[in-house]
């Protein structure tokens, strides 16, 4: 039986690292090779269901059924389905992992081997970001990506720093708990000690102030834990024990604020760790403002897309995909119901975690007669782990991330089941292990068919993409119609399509072919609106299409619903007065370029009006 053990640790490592090299799985096209392979695990558990294990918790079994049954079922049931298509995708592969760890590889060495393949990763993404501040350029596997400047902080394997910051601030707790407290070998623990202060070193440099603060809580929070089974293993030196502590402390945090005052983009970012002026908070206040249109179910999964949107300052101009903060983005788009589901999960967790520690450090260790155990190290890990994750979660969006969140479904698998049956567990709730047991692999299965069923949709979908952004119109419309052909549910690859349709119309000479290709153009754009009728890029294009064939009352109910869901945006607004100007209405567009200027001063904005007033077509 134990060979199935090895089927499934091999897999999940697989997976970990093909998402990391994937960027993280930000996009689905990237997420999905990952979840076909953790799925072949879960169908594998079928083989396995008479394997003996310690029980996991019944209680975190049962808060983990009542979370993300409801996140699941809030998913199928969210207003636009393929904005909520990576939430279900990611979410049925986390519980994959979690189900597998909690009943099947409760064996330390098999948790052991996954540790250890989190610092190897680590050590793989400090190594190239470091590659990356040396040399002040961005390292990707796929040169076709193009991810934002971030200057002097390093990325990895990701495309943002943060995200980055969020995977090595696991493994950096992971490595140390293990350093510390398992059972390895001196030289064994030495070098994983070394992994996790390489890792530690990494975070620094990504420069993530989230990250810091993160960082700082889940070492907190290894140092009590630590504190306590020392102090409870040699009650009689304690005040040994805590000057050690404080100066290996001191020590640590010396030598972080050296590595920071050396960089200049660190030093700066380290000093606006609570800057009240960072763009988060209007972020967050967006996410308010929509968990207000639906306070006890929310919007739906990935509608904050649209609503921050809705409700963004004007001086935001990047899309909101995300709050910035896993817990108000989480009430936005599953309510009052959802955040209360999360509450019982987490807290769930973290009560059986405790619960595990305490026996450790009391009962078993007076059993055994010494300190170290790999299942206490494990269990000190996770701890500090889901505490570093607590702090970073008000900040960014790591558990959007496909990567961390495999990550993060590990440790919490491990909360669940320590590892080691005690005596005094009270086995509750009866068949209920049972029946998520036999529900894993039908999770499995249905994973594993969608992924390869969805990929090469995906796949042509993200060609149309690229090949659009580079101008390469024929390419993207071939792409697109190949796309469509596997996947008719994706309102973007009708964007892409209609829109390089637009781009080959406008740049042909032949009148006839250009009419026909703006005609199919709004065809496109009109299927991507019943998808997804909120989306300004569908709407603007839907607009220009008819603007550009002189339908301009047409046109006009496309750009006011563009406004309806960005009345802040000064972009939206200065497309509208075009609109109105190219529709004769002058006065009306010279107010609508005004209102842009009031939203935000843009030279194309001014530049319009400025025309106008040159013109004579209004007054100065």
């Amino acid at each position: 039986m134990a060979n199935w053990n090895h089927y499934f640790v091999g897999l999940i490592i697989a997976a970990w690292v093909v998402i990391e090299f994937l960027i993280g799985g930000t996009r689905l096209v990237f997420s999905l090779p990952s979840y076909a392979l953790l799925s072949v695990a879960g169908i594998l558990s079928a083989l396995a269901f008479r394997q003996p294990q310690a029980p996991p918790n019944a209680r975190c079994l049962l808060a983990t059924g009542l979370f993300f049954g409801y996140v699941l079922a809030r998913i199928l049931f969210s207003p636009v389905a393929y904005l909520a298509r990576p939430d279900l995708f990611m979410v049925l592969a986390a519980l994959v992992i979690y189900f597998v760890v909690a009943f099947y590889l409760t064996a330390r060495k098999f948790r052991l081997w996954l540790v250890a393949a989190l610092l190897v990763l680590g050590l793989v993404h400090v190594v190239i970001g470091t590659f990356q501040i040396a040399r002040g350029e961005t390292f990707l596997v796929f040169s076709f990506l193009q991810p934002a400047n971030y200057g002097r902080r390093a990325t990895g394997l990701y495309i943002c720093p943060n995200h980055m910051a969020g995977f090595l601030e696991i493994a950096t707790v992971m490595g140390l708990s293990l350093a510390c407290w398992s059972r390895w070998k001196l030289w064994l623990k030495l070098i994983v000690g070394y992994g996790a202060l390489v890792c530690l070193g990494g975070i620094i440099i990504t420069g993530s102030r989230g990250g810091y603060l993160s960082t700082m809580a889940g070492l907190s929070v290894f140092a009590v834990f630590s504190l306590i089974a020392i102090l409870k293993g040699m009650p009689g030196r304690s005040w040994q024990v805590t000057l050690g502590a404080v100066i290996l402390a001191a020590h640590v945090g010396a030598g972080i604020f050296y590595l920071i005052s050396q960089e200049r983009t660190l030093e700066a970012r380290a000093g606006r760790l609570f800057d009240e002026k960072d763009a988060r908070i209007e972020l967050w206040q967006a996410a308010i403002q929509q968990f207000k249109t639906s306070p006890v179910v929310g919007t739906g999964s990935g509608t904050y897309l649209y609503y921050g949107r809705q409700h963004r300052a004007p001086h935001i101009i990047a899309d909101p995909v995300y709050a910035h903060n896993d817990y108000l983005q989480l009430l936005a788009e599953f309510g009052v119901i959802g955040a209360a589901a999360f509450l019982f999960f987490l807290v769930s967790h973290l009560w059986a975690g405790g619960r595990s520690f305490k026996w450790f450090v009391s009962e078993r260790q007076a059993e055994l007669g010494r300190i170290r155990s790999d299942s206490m190290a494990l269990n000190i890990g996770a701890m500090s782990a889901v505490a570093a994750y607590m702090v970073h979660s008000i900040f960014d969006f790591n558990l959007h991330i496909p990567a961390n969140t495999l990550v993060m479904a590990f440790v919490f698998g491990v909360l669940a089941n320590p590892g080691v049956e005690r005596p005094n567990e009270v086995k509750e709730f009866g068949p209920l292990p049972r029946a998520f047991q036999f529900a894993l692999p039908a999770l499995a299965l249905w994973l594993l068919v969608a992924s390869v069923l969805k990929l090469p949709g995906e796949f042509f979908g993200e060609r149309a993409r690229v090949a659009l952004r580079d101008e390469k119109f024929a390419e993207s419309v071939a792409f697109a119609e190949k796309a469509i052909a596997w996947e008719k549910k994706n309102p973007y690859l009708y964007f892409y399509l209609g829109e390089a349709q637009s781009m080959l119309a406008e740049a042909g000479g032949n009148r006839a072919l250009g009419g026909a290709l703006l005609t199919a153009a709004g065809e496109s754009f009109q299927k991507g609106l019943e998808l997804f009728p909120q989306d300004r890029y569908l709407l603007l294009g839907m607009g220009w299409i008819l603007d550009t064939l002189a339908r301009f009352s047409a046109a006009e109910a496309f750009y006011l619903k563009a406004l309806e869901w960005e009345p802040n945006s000064a972009h939206v607004r200065m497309l509208y007065a075009g609109h109105l100007q190219r529709a004769g209405r002058y006065a009306a567009a010279a107010e609508q370029y005004r209102k842009s200027l009031d939203l935000q001063w843009t030279v194309t904005a001014n530049a319009g009006l400025q025309r106008l007033v040159k013109e004579g077509k209004v007054r100065k």
